[in-house]
């Protein structure tokens, strides 16, 4: 088992996204390893989640992920330029921590936003930064696309000629779609492509650079499918908003 395995919901061990040899545990493997054990759930970290913090259940055992690091990667001062393996300050994603009550079991999960974890840093360190990074509002935030340029410039590869054939980048295809098809919204569908990037090249910083090459042809296989699918869903909200129009305008003329 990796150091960097994640769960997953379905059953057995998947690949990672993470990189070759690292593999995805699935719920049933959660329960068995819990029920030989005497627990009944796991709290573990390593993981990006939006919200801070996320639980997977399965027959009353449970998985936690904590991720405590709000804005991940992102720098602490909002004008600076950001440093090799960091992105420039903004709201990224939650930040978590767990309060367990051991008395009673009671467990509690804080979460804060990347901007409240910055002013209680800056509040606790007396650090500071030159600018308004304090000042209300968010950054705009950049593109899937800039994102994606900008971890690509921080692999610092050596090759560019690398393939996939086209099975495998079919099966990409596949894994990518399922992920960000299956997202409540349009925030959560952009969080997972960021995330599935962070992942893709997180793991290769020092890798082989046919593997980094390699990382970079499937990032821009998930932007692909990202931007597909949020065309489709734009698609969509036109044909809504046009049918809505026509339905409004039938209204006037009944009325």
């Amino acid at each position: 088992m990796s150091a960097w395995a994640d769960p997953h919901k379905g059953n057995g061990w998947i690949p990672s996204h993470r990189g070759e040899y690292i593999y995805e545990f699935g719920m049933d493997e959660a329960k068995a390893f819990l029920q030989s054990n005497g627990l009944k759930g796991i709290f573990r970290g390593h993981e990006q989640v939006q919200k801070g913090h996320t639980s997977m259940v399965y027959d009353g055992y449970y998985v936690t992920t904590v991720f405590s690091a709000a804005d991940y990667v992102g720098t602490f001062c909002r004008g600076q330029e950001p440093p090799w393996m960091f992105g420039a300050a903004g709201e990224g994603n939650s930040g978590a921590f767990v309060l367990v009550d051991l008395t009673d079991g009671t467990v509690t999960h804080q979460a804060m936003s990347g901007s409240k974890t910055r002013a209680l840093a800056a509040q606790f360190t007396g650090a500071k930064c030159h600018g308004s990074w304090l000042e209300t509002g968010s950054h705009q935030s950049r593109s899937i696309e800039s994102f994606m340029q900008e971890n690509h410039k921080r692999l610092a590869h050596g090759n560019t000629s690398c393939t996939l054939d086209q099975t495998e980048v079919d099966s990409f295809k596949e894994e990518v779609r399922k992920i960000l098809s299956t997202s409540k919204d349009q925030a959560s569908q952009e969080f997972e492509a960021r995330k599935l990037i962070d992942l893709q090249g997180e793991a290769l910083t020092h890798g082989e650079s046919i593997e980094i090459c390699r990382s970079m042809k499937k990032d821009h296989i998930t932007l692909e499918v990202y931007n597909e699918l949020r065309g489709t869903d734009e698609e969509i909200l036109e044909n809504d908003i046009k049918v809505r129009e026509i339905e409004l305008e039938e209204s006037d003329v009944d009325t």
